[in-house]
């Protein structure tokens, strides 16, 4: 039981280290200063925006393997899933939508990096909350494609669960190596491109299978996670960490802002927080943060870089990037209070019927090879 409680922690922690990297990289480096109304950046920066979200993807393939071993059927897992994500992400897409109707965010027209040069409209309001980003529709905050991404990792693991039973992680990591082989391949081919690698040309369609129906390049963190749940290294765990490494080293290192030494220093500086919250208060801060990452993160970036940019120019915008942390935080807080924890058994009622109506409830996951059931539970936070 000891054990169970430490692994929860040091999960939460995890959480709370990637969301931090996250909103940082955004409050810090994503827009250029004079968009903040600052004249110099903040004196601290990172471009580890991208190392946070991989962290996150690890993460939730370790708690899905958990999940799905704790999901009486297909129906139950996907139902679970989907409550945990959906009512908070509906009430903050529509929270961010109203707020930057009310206020002004920061606006980038020119450069690598436009950010918010079309205000969002009702149309890109209702393809947020139903995730149609992939048939046109603009999110109502950039941020949400992570949360896409892990959707889409939800039906393709379920998919396997169902098939290959007791057997699904090791199916998932082939499938997983074979197809970010082939996506790494293709990326060799077409210099240059970077992840998205082909917007026009023969290489098109092939680039929307693999990079939006199958997440290629994302595959491997997933299926790092699943591999350590399972616990034990072998050639395969190897080679879908060594995937997983020149995923992220892609991810991070495509960016043109890419700064090592600026980077080395916000690690060393994150370490030495971790080291003081750790000695100081038991780990609580980074635990706090994980416990409420995925709030925080719904609406960690366009709030917070409106709020940096009306007060950057009373209290400068080091003071300012704490501010807005602050603010986001007690909002996060607020709405997880609210919504998140709140409603998330009437959802999962509601979709358990939906999927039951579609067979999905006879649809069994999570079987081990001998056959014997783990029952669910239905508390589970996994």
């Amino acid at each position: 039981m000891i054990e169970k409680l430490k692994k929860n922690q040091n999960i939460e922690v995890m959480r709370g280290i990637a969301v931090l990297i996250v909103v940082l990289y955004h409050y810090t480096t994503r827009l250029p200063p004079e968009a903040l109304n600052a004249s110099a950046p903040a004196m601290v920066i990172t471009n580890l925006g991208k190392l946070g979200v991989y962290i996150f993807f690890v993460l939730s393939g370790y708690l899905i393997a958990q999940s799905i071993e704790k999901s009486a059927s297909l129906a139950d897992f996907y139902a679970k899933r989907i409550a945990r994500i959906w009512p908070l992400f509906a009430f903050a897409s529509v929270f961010v939508f109203i707020c930057m109707h009310i206020w002004s965010p920061p606006v980038v027209y020119t450069g690598l990096d436009p950010f918010y040069t079309e205000k969002r409209t009702v149309v890109d309001l209702i393809g947020s909350l139903f995730f149609l980003k992939d048939l046109g529709f603009e999110w109502v905050d950039g941020a949400y494609w992570s949360i896409l991404t892990e959707l889409k990792f939800y039906v393709i693991i379920g998919i396997f669960a169902a098939v290959f039973r007791g057997r699904f992680i090791e199916r998932f990591a082939i499938f997983a190596v074979v197809v970010t082989t082939i996506d790494l391949i293709l990326m060799i081919s077409e210099p240059g491109h970077g992840v998205d690698f082909a917007q026009s040309g023969d290489l098109v369609i092939l680039s929307k299978i693999l990079h939006g129906g199958l997440i290629s390049i994302y595959l491997p963190l997933f299926a790092l996670g699943l591999l350590l749940h399972r616990g034990h290294m072998d050639a395969m765990f190897c080679a879908i960490a060594l995937l997983a490494i020149i995923s992220a080293i892609i991810g991070v290192a495509e960016d043109h802002k890419f700064n090592v030494q600026a980077d080395v220093t916000f690690l060393l500086i994150l370490g030495l927080i971790l080291i003081a919250d750790q000695f100081c208060f038991g780990s609580r801060v980074f635990l706090w943060l994980g416990k409420y990452s995925y709030s925080i993160y719904l609406f960690h970036q366009m709030l917070g870089l409106t709020i940096i940019k009306y007060v950057t120019p009373a209290i400068g915008l080091d003071a300012a990037v704490y501010v807005a942390l602050a603010a986001i935080c007690l909002i996060a807080w607020a709405a997880s209070r609210l919504v998140e924890w709140r409603f998330r058994g009437l959802m999962m009622a509601l979709l358990g019927w939906v999927f039951g109506l579609l067979g999905l409830n006879r649809v069994k996951v999570g079987t081990r090879d001998d056959g014997v059931r783990i029952l669910p539970l239905a508390d589970a936070k996994a």
